[in-house]
């Protein structure tokens, strides 16, 4: 996530990073997903899943996180750079 969505020449942008606002959503966005891979698929990736309990809320914030996130990824352009 990191090499395709941050640094000063990310791979993958969400817009023309020309103004201090662009560039703050592409930061955010970046943390988004390393924050999502780092509290989801990463725990289930590493214990049992048998032993992770989640809650019908959790589950259902969680697809709608991830929704959000496809939405995003739908649109996004590779850098010229």
């Amino acid at each position: 996530m990191t090499k395709a969505f941050m640094g000063p020449s990310p791979k993958l942008t969400l817009a023309p990073l020309v103004t201090e606002s662009t560039q703050s959503e592409q930061r955010g966005f970046a943390n988004l997903l390393i924050g999502l891979f780092g509290a989801v698929r990463n725990p289930l990736a590493h214990v049992a899943k048998i032993n992770w309990s989640m809650s019908e809320q959790d589950a259902l914030d969680i697809f709608s996180l991830v929704s959000l996130v496809q939405r995003k990824l739908d649109n996004v352009s590779k850098s010229s750079t």
